[in-house]
Order: structure tokens, then C-alpha cells, then sequence
């Protein structure tokens, strides 16, 4: 009888025998793959998976009927296009989704731990700060609708990243956590008021009748504030407990429902004391603290900011008149009259008037740039001077804008060994808290109930996993936004971490330590007797060339331009141009080349061979000699000054053969320079480093550039550079300019300053106010406030990172 692999459901081989005790049976396999597998899921007490995969659901019949016919559309290529990115390379899909309904790391860690069981999915991580995360799956193995209703049933909702819709999401999310923290502060004022008259009345006496109509009044103003205000905090629990795992709102509800039950418990017994004032504070404090934290998490998300950089309407131009129309109506194609001071609503071409733009939103560059009709113009940019017309070319998802801000959002989603950690600890804390609050009902149950009941509620307040949580996460979030805000855009996940590592330095020379772009720096009449003005016959000669020296040439002559007539125009490779201009032969280029027209040696020696010269002769010697450069970037002394400071050596690595590289290295004070290498011998000088345990970030441009890139710990490509190059790096300079590659450093030691800081503060916290609330010296109510002020405390340290860019 045929058998099939308990793992991955293939037939089994008749002769091969390998199998497992599990769930209470034999299990058999296929191979030993399968079989290392599956004893590796028990090592890690995974088996769930198996049971995940083969029990039948008992809500599979509850989906509702909306969120079925949504699901069918997640599998239609058209709308997959939108919402996914496609790697052609290995056939796997990636997608960036929102997630409703995380309430702290465990809740991250459920999610990431069921998916990363399902075959198919290559990459599952979610970041706690923005809720957001990456999934990459293999569309073969698993449809995409498949992993939108696990998540669902693990009792979270995951809705695709389109700005719109996201949006609109984190705006009503805002709006129900403002309406908690009202209905929870209104009805706390008035339990407040009730529990002051019966703090008086113990005092001073009070009629029993009194006393229990205001009990039962409380009672009444606390069940909405209980089940409406306080209901996100039971639905986490619930989740939690359901998938069997603790997270920090188990012992929230723990205490509430404790407290909850002996207060009504009292009330009908006529008991010593109630607590209804203490939990309507305790889930107004936690309400305050969650809708600062979904504010925070808010202006931090892509969607917030590309509300923020776009205007909400715009200009379109029909044929006899114009129209302000909502920027979401805006079609590719469509005509838009852009103003002074207006932000551009979408990508673009000018096709009508002149002006100058800003685009340091997008690049970090401060001085504005000038466009004319033919100039491309990008999302979020700013108008400066004068009225033009430009035709769309791209639209909402599809704008540079909103790639940059998914690679950011995509970026923020990393997680340094340091979250892992601290997401592990937390898990622990939780359960460590639940039995010191057993020993602290046992301790103080020697003295009194009434006491050990006290007690036992503010332990399991005052304790705060999610400080320890948070620590991380939204530092991680901040600098990923601050990094963008700097010029500095991050494609990979390592870079903040990398950053603090470097002790090397790597530059490429053509296009990132220079300009890349050659200029004339000198002219050099050398026969004054010619009757033609050497410069016009140079852009005659130059005009038709597209290289570098030849462009350079262009631009300097062309206010010399003139008519002549110019034939058998002959472009030698590497050597320069000969042409006939007017009957005359004349060449263009290399000395030895021109000089090749006439008798050699007749004023050849007399003339200086410059590097970077470009001759102009004909049949009867030299007319003229062009002098060209390649200026250095600006900023580039001033970063390597600052690595210097910093103790990072730095380095040239060149495969320009000339002595430009050495000249270049003793002008800027750099260590050490390699000049004519290959791209091979830039990756085995780069190996070299790392035999001496060095950490090295790479600069470069170039295609010649991508291997070494690739082979950095931490690169950065020039955003002038070619599409390769950046393609290799993990992350590229928008603005071009090296001294936000000194901001970047900044930004990195500070973000590690910061996460130093919050998980300094959460433990010693914690390690404060767990033995006080033991020892019985804290109230409940006194525990809910610290409990809310340390996650607070967190948030708003970890936002000081990004304090700078808003204002």
C-alpha cells in the first residue's frame, strides 16, 4: 500500500523506511529531510504546525461573508500588481501589509511564528511601532489569500499598504482610542466624585443606605468604561490566551476582573471596600497612554507622511478653462497649472513655462534647481518662482514619493538582534509577574485579605513589559524616518546597526569623490596666426560626441559656435575626432593624436603634456590646448575629517591608472589609496580588511562598483550613480552629497545612545516598582499611573531622534 510523507505529503519510496512518534501515532517520511524537519519543529515545541495544518478550523464557517469576497482578490494578478512587488529572480512575491489589532511584542511574535511554519512564505517580520510587516512567499506554495486568513484567524486583520486606504484606517484607529480616553476620563470623574464622599463618610460616618446607593451608582458608571473603554485590553488577552501565550495584557485584565469581581462582590455583601475608582483611573490611564502611542505611531507611518507632503487638491487645465480637483481624481495624463508656493501633486513632465523647484523633501539639497519644459518634476516637490503646465506621468502608489516612503517603511521593519532579545525577556516578564503576584497574595494573605488583595492588584499593574518592548522598536522607526529626512535613503536592513560597527572607509574616486562630470578649468592659445577662433572649431569637432571630455568641451565652446561647414566627420576610439572643416583638415583630442597631422617635433616639445588635456591642430601644428578637471564633491574634506575623528581609516579604491587617485588622497588627508584596480581586486582588497576583523563601508557609483558593494558590511551608493550601483547598495544618497553621509553617523550613535537609554529606564523601573508595590507602599491607582508614564516615557525619548526633522 502506498504511503504519503507526513510532512510534505509526497509518496514515500517503497524501500525507504524513516518515521517518528508523534501526536500519539507513527508518523512516516519520505526522506530524511522531512524527517530532520519535523523532529526539529518538536525540538522547538512547534508541532502546532502540524496541528494548525490538519484539524479543521471550527470558525471556518464564521468568516464573514465580506471578508471571503475580499480575500478571492487577493489572488487576481492585476490587483496583486498593486499591492505586491514581484522578484523575478527566484518567482516570490513581497508585500508590505498593515496589521490590526498588535498590542505588544507577543503579539508579533505569535504572528511571526505561525507564519514562519507555513511552506511557501520565505520571510515574515512585523514591526511593533508602525504595525506593519513584510511577508515574502513563494506564489506556487501558498496563495496570498491563504496568509491574509491565517492572520485573521489568529485574531488579527491584515489590510494591504495602499496610502489611501491606510490612511483611512489609522485615522479612524486614531478617532475609537480619543473616544476610550473620553468615555474612561468622564465616567472616572464622576466615580472620583462618588468615591470622595465615601472616603468622608468612612471618616466622619455615613448612612448605610447612602453608602450603597453610591456603591451600586459606581458600579453602574464602571461596566461601560470596563467593557467599551477597557475592551482592546481583554481582546489581546483573550487572543493571547487562545493561542496559548502571555503578553502584557494578561495581567492588566488579570487585575481588572479581579478587582472588578470583589468590588461587586462587596457591594452586594455590604463588604469594607470597593475599587471601583481605581479601575476606571487605571483604564484611563492606560487609554491616554495608548492614543500617544497610536498618535506617535501615526505622523511616523508612510501614509501620514505622504498626507503630510501633498497638497489636497490641485489645478487641471481642460482646453478653454480650469478646475481645482481633490489630488486622488488625478489621472496619468492629465494637464496641471502649478503655482508659486504649491507643492507638486504627482510626477511629471514640464510642458509649458520655466521655473525653479525644490527638491530637498526628496534629496537633502537646499539650493533649489531650475526646470523648463522638458524637465521631469517629482511628487511632493515645491514650486518657487513662476506659473508652469506639466503633464502626469505618474500617480499615488506609483510616484518616486511613494517609493521612497515604501522602502522606508520597508526598512523600518528591521529588527537588530537587540529587539529579538528584548521580545524573549518580555515573554518571560509576563509570566514572572503572575507568580510573584501569587507569592504576594500568599505573603499578605498572612496579614489580610483586604491587603493581599491590594497589593496583589498593584503588582500586577504596575509591572511594564511593554516599556521593555517598545525600547527598540520606535528608536528603530525614528532613525529610519531620520535617515530619509537626511538624504540618506535605507534599502537594506542592516545599515542603523552597521553604522556604529565601521572602522574602514572605502571610496570609489570617478563620480563619488569627484563629481563625475569634467569641466574646462584653462584655455591655452598656442598659434596666434590661425584665422579661425580655435574654440568654435572645437565645438564643431565636439558637438556630435556623448563623451565626458567631449560634453565638457561643448559646454565651454558653445558660446563660440559658428556656421562653418563640416564633413567626413571620423571619431577614433579612445584617441579623439577628425573632421574637415571648410576644406581643412583638423583633429581633436589626445596630443599624440594630433600632432600626428604634422611634422613631429617641430613645436610638440615646446608645449606641457597636462593631465586631463584635450589638443585642437591641424596639418600645420597645435592651435590650441583645452584643460580639464573633475572637481572634487563637495563635503568630501569634511567627511573625511570627521571619520579621522572618529578613528575610521579611510581609504581610495580607483581604476583610474593616472596619479589623479594619489593627488586626490594627499589633498584630502586620506590614509590609504589603491589606484588601476580591477573589480575583482576592489573585492580581494575588501577581503583583506575583514581577515584584520575590520567593518567596512563602501562608497561608490559605478557598474564596476556593484561587486564590492554587494561584498561591504554597510554600502552607499551616489544617487548619481548607475542603476546597478544602487541596486547593489544598501542605501543610496538622494541628495549627492557626502555630508549627510556624516549626518548618517550622527543619526546611527544617537539611535544607539537612545536604545541604551529605554532599556536603562524599563529595568530599572521595573526593578523599583515591582519590590515597592510587594512591599504594599503603592496604591492601585498609583500603579496604573507609572505603569502608563514608563511606556510613555519610552515613546517620547525614542521620538527626540526625529525631533530635529519637524521643526
Amino acid at each position: 500500500m502506498t504511503q504519503q510523507c507526513y510532512h510534505c505529503d509526497q509518496l514515500i519510496p517503497n524501500d525507504f523506511q524513516c518515521s517518528l512518534y508523534l501526536q500519539g501515532a507513527e508518523r512516516f517520511f519520505c526522506c530524511y529531510g522531512c524527517h530532520a524537519v519535523t523532529q526539529t519543529l518538536l525540538d522547538f515545541n512547534l508541532s502546532d504546525y502540524y496541528r494548525y495544518r490538519d484539524s479543521p478550523n471550527p470558525k471556518a464557517e464564521q468568516l464573514p461573508e465580506d471578508f471571503l469576497q475580499d480575500l478571492a482578490r487577493y489572488d487576481q494578478p492585476a490587483y496583486q500588481q498593486q499591492i505586491a512587488v514581484s522578484h523575478p529572480e527566484d518567482n516570490s512575491h513581497e508585500i508590505l501589509l498593515m496589521i490590526q489589532g498588535i498590542h505588544c511584542a507577543a503579539c508579533i511574535w505569535l504572528i511571526e511564528k505561525r507564519l514562519s511554519q507555513i511552506a511557501g512564505i520565505k520571510k515574515i517580520s512585523v514591526n511593533l511601532t508602525t504595525q506593519r510587516a513584510i511577508i515574502i512567499w513563494q506564489e506556487s506554495e501558498i496563495k496570498l489569500s491563504k496568509i491574509i486568513e491565517i492572520i485573521y484567524r489568529l485574531g488579527y486583520q491584515a489590510l494591504p499598504d495602499l496610502q489611501i486606504e491606510q490612511n483611512k484606517i489609522s485615522r479612524q484607529e486614531k478617532k475609537q482610542a480619543l473616544i476610550r480616553v473620553g468615555l474612561s476620563g468622564l465616567m472616572m470623574m464622576q466615580v472620583m466624585m462618588f468615591s470622595i464622599a465615601l472616603y468622608l463618610g468612612g471618616w466622619s460616618g455615613i448612612d448605610k443606605a447612602h453608602e450603597q446607593f453610591i456603591r451600586w451608582c459606581s458600579l453602574f458608571l464602571t461596566i461601560p468604561v470596563l467593557f467599551i473603554a477597557g475592551r482592546p485590553f481583554f481582546t489581546s488577552a483573550a487572543r493571547a490566551i487562545r493561542n496559548r501565550y502571555l503578553n502584557m495584557d494578561v495581567p492588566i485584565v488579570a487585575a481588572l476582573v479581579l478587582s472588578f469581581i470583589a468590588s461587586i462582590w462587596m457591594t452586594v455583601q455590604d463588604g469594607k471596600e470597593v475599587y471601583y475608582d481605581s479601575i476606571c483611573m487605571f483604564i484611563f490611564f492606560l487609554s491616554v497612554s495608548k492614543y500617544l502611542e497610536i498618535t506617535a505611531r501615526y505622523k511616523l507611518s508612510a501614509p501620514f507622511m505622504y498626507q503630510a507632503l501633498m497638497p489636497l487638491t490641485a489645478t487641471i487645465c481642460h482646453e478653454m478653462s480650469e478646475s481645482l480637483i481633490s489630488t486622488a481624481n488625478i489621472k496619468v495624463g492629465d494637464i496641471l497649472l502649478v503655482k508659486p508656493a504649491e507643492v507638486i501633486p504627482a510626477d511629471g513632465v514640464i510642458v509649458q513655462g520655466d521655473t525653479t523647484v525644490s527638491e530637498s523633501m526628496m534629496t537633502g539639497e537646499s539650493f533649489p534647481k531650475a526646470k523648463c519644459v522638458g524637465d521631469a518634476v517629482l511628487c511632493g516637490t515645491h514650486n518657487i518662482d513662476q506659473v508652469f503646465k506639466m503633464r502626469v506621468t505618474e500617480i499615488g502608489t506609483q510616484t518616486l514619493l511613494a517609493e521612497i516612503l515604501r522602502l522606508v517603511e520597508k526598512a523600518s521593519l528591521y529588527k537588530p538582534q537587540i529587539i529579538e532579545t528584548t521580545h524573549k525577556i518580555a515573554g518571560y516578564f509576563v509570566g514572572a509577574v503572575l507568580l510573584i503576584a501569587a507569592f504576594t497574595a500568599w505573603f499578605w494573605s498572612q496579614v489580610s485579605w483586604e491587603e493581599s488583595f491590594r497589593n496583589v492588584i498593584s503588582v500586577l499593574v504596575i509591572t511594564c513589559p511593554c516599556a521593555l518592548s517598545l525600547a527598540v522598536p520606535t528608536v528603530v522607526t525614528c532613525a529610519t524616518y531620520e535617515f530619509m529626512r537626511n538624504g540618506l535613503l535605507i534599502i537594506k536592513n542592516h545599515v542603523l546597526e552597521g553604522m556604529n560597527q565601521i572602522t574602514d572607509l572605502v571610496f570609489d574616486k570617478t563620480g563619488t569623490l569627484t563629481l563625475g562630470l569634467l569641466e574646462v578649468i584653462d584655455y591655452q592659445l598656442l598659434n596666434t596666426d590661425t584665422i579661425h577662433d580655435p574654440k568654435a572649431l572645437a565645438y564643431l569637432l565636439e558637438k556630435h560626441s556623448e563623451h565626458p571630455i567631449g560634453c565638457a568641451i561643448t559646454a565651454y565652446c558653445k558660446p563660440y559656435a559658428s556656421q562653418m561647414a563640416v564633413s567626413d566627420l571620423k571619431i577614433h576610439i579612445n584617441q579623439g575626432i577628425e573632421a574637415l572643416i571648410d576644406g581643412q583638415k583638423f583633429r581633436i583630442g589626445k596630443k599624440s593624436f594630433v600632432s600626428a597631422l604634422f611634422a613631429k617635433g617641430r613645436d610638440e616639445a615646446q608645449i606641457q603634456d597636462l593631465k586631463k588635456s584635450c589638443y585642437i591642430g591641424n596639418e600645420s601644428g597645435f592651435l590650441a590646448c583645452f584643460t580639464l578637471i573633475d572637481p572634487l564633491r563637495p563635503h568630501a574634506k569634511e567627511l573625511v575629517a570627521y571619520c579621522q575623528q572618529r578613528g575610521i581609516t579611510t581609504h581610495i579604491l580607483s581604476g583610474d591608472p593616472s596619479l589623479e587617485p594619489v593627488e586626490i588622497k594627499e589633498q584630502l588627508g586620506i590614509d590609504f589609496v589603491k589606484h588601476n584596480v580591477t573589480p575583482d581586486e576592489k573585492v580581494a582588497y575588501l577581503e583583506n580588511l575583514y581577515a584584520q576583523s575590520k567593518k567596512v563601508l563602501m562608497i561608490g557609483d559605478g557598474i564596476n562598483d556593484a561587486p564590492v558593494l554587494k561584498s561591504a558590511h554597510v554600502s552607499i551608493a551616489v544617487h548619481s550613480g548607475t542603476a546597478l550601483a544602487k541596486t547593489s547598495a544598501d542605501a543610496v544618497l538622494l541628495s549627492n552629497a557626502l555630508k549627510d553621509i556624516v549626518q548618517g553617523f550622527e543619526v546611527a550613535a544617537k539611535a544607539r545612545r537612545l536604545m541604551i537609554q529605554n532599556l536603562t529606564w524599563a529595568v530599572v523601573y521595573n526593578v523599583v516598582a515591582l519590590p515597592m508595590a510587594i512591599m504594599g507602599w503603592i496604591e492601585p491607582y498609583q500603579a496604573a499611573l507609572g505603569m502608563s508614564a514608563s511606556s510613555l516615557v519610552v515613546i517620547f525619548n525614542s521620538l527626540r531622534l526625529a525631533q530635529k526633522a519637524r521643526h
